[in-house]
C-alpha cells in the first residue's frame, strides 16, 4: 500500500504533549545528588562534610513527606470516625441550593473523601449543616 499527503496522518503515532513538574519530590532531589557525584571533578571530590550534610537533608526530607502521608491517613480515619457517629442520626445538609433533611444510612470513604448517605445518596460529609 502507499502512503500518499492523504493517509500519512493516519500511520503517525498520536504524541501526548509532555507537562513539566513544577514541584521537586525526594527522588528528584535523589537523582540530582548522584548526577552530582557521577559528574564531580576527580581532582577536587565533593566534600565529604557537604556531602554528609545533603544526605541528611535528603533525611529529614523523606521523613517529613512520610509523616505527612501518616498525618492525611489519620486525619481520614478521624473523619469516618466522626461521621460514622451520625448512622442513624437526623441531619439536615445543602445540596446546592436545596436543604436535604434525613437520617444518616451509612458512610462512605470515596476517593479519600468522607460522605454520608441519606436516602440512598452520597453526600460530602462538609455538607451536613445540623445534626438532630
Amino acid at each position: 500500500m502507499e502512503i500518499t499527503a492523504g493517509n500519512a496522518d493516519w500511520y503517525l503515532p498520536e504524541t501526548k504533549s509532555r507537562e513539566p513538574n513544577q514541584i521537586l519530590g525526594k527522588d528528584d532531589f535523589l537523582l540530582i545528588m548522584m548526577e552530582q557525584l557521577k559528574h564531580q571533578d576527580p581532582m577536587s571530590p565533593v566534600d565529604s562534610d557537604k556531602f554528609l550534610g545533603q544526605m541528611a537533608q535528603f533525611t529529614v526530607m523523606e521523613q517529613l513527606v512520610n509523616l505527612n502521608t501518616q498525618f492525611t491517613d489519620m486525619m481520614h480515619l478521624q473523619q469516618v470516625n466522626n461521621a460514622s457517629a451520625l448512622i442513624g442520626k437526623q441531619v439536615s445538609l445543602t445540596a446546592g441550593e436545596d436543604i436535604i433533611e434525613g437520617a444518616v444510612e451509612k458512610v462512605l470513604l470515596k476517593d479519600q473523601v468522607v460522605q454520608v448517605v441519606v436516602g440512598g445518596i452520597a453526600y460530602d460529609l462538609e455538607q451536613v449543616n445540623t445534626v438532630k
